[in-house]
């Protein structure tokens, strides 16, 4: 989440324009800071240049998904999968889409798909973080933490992964959330959907005046989130 990746990555792309890692590494970082139009752009450019990048088509899946688009977001994913049957972070897009696409009907098989690529790679804190998310969803609190839990077990400092646990707390009990959030957003001061979530939860408290400082620094530190600014 860090928008000194963006710049790093402009380098890399910079010393081999045509390299589809390179044009992949951009659109993650541009994941990273919510940039979703300019990290499809940099995940279709890194597939023109190999049609066959599994990362490039996760994430192109993981962007499409996150503007709304989740139809089109199944499609790559699927593409993904059945180029690399191995790819965890493949089938947990794939579940992810199909969530995000009908969370009534396709809740099943999109819990299935995610722990497919739980099964192939216990250790990918992106498949975990998206199994909570599922979980989640369906409203099965418990089950959601245990995974974001088993993500932070592998990476402690998975920002994602921290932000989706104090979001379940939250849920569970927004006042008693409070003090966690606002300490993650304390910790983790270069997130902007961390001090969207301290502020989240200060509303929820009452707190306005409180509130006012985590969602100045939300607006500044992403520019395009609505919310903050709304």
């Amino acid at each position: 989440g860090d928008g000194a990746a963006v710049q790093t990555a402009d380098k890399a792309v910079a010393a081999a324009p045509n390299n589809a890692d390179a044009l992949a590494a951009r659109g993650w970082a541009q994941a990273g800071i919510r940039q979703w139009p300019q990290a499809e752009a940099a995940f279709r450019e890194a597939l023109k240049a190999d049609p066959r990048h599994v990362r490039a088509l996760v994430g192109l899946a993981t962007t499409l998904t996150e503007q709304g688009r989740p139809a089109e977001a199944e499609a790559e994913a699927r593409k993904a999968t059945e180029i690399d049957q191995q790819a965890a972070e493949a089938f947990a897009a794939l579940g992810l889409a199909l969530l995000k696409k009908d969370p009534a009907k396709n809740w099943g098989e999109a819990i299935n798909q995610a722990q497919q690529g739980n099964f192939l790679n216990p250790k990918s804190v992106v498949t975990q973080l998206i199994v909570g998310q599922i979980f989640e969803a369906a409203g099965r609190y418990n089950e959601a933490i245990s995974a974001y839990d088993k993500a932070l077990e592998v990476d402690t400092g998975f920002t994602a992964a921290r932000l989706a646990k104090v979001k379940v707390q939250m849920r569970q009990n927004p006042k008693t959330a409070v003090a966690e959030a606002c300490k993650v957003a304390a910790e983790l001061a270069a997130s902007a959907d961390m001090q969207m979530l301290c502020a989240n939860s200060l509303l929820l408290s009452g707190e306005y005046q409180k509130a006012i400082h985590y969602l100045e620094k939300a607006a500044q530190l992403s520019p395009s989130m609505s919310e903050a600014h709304l």
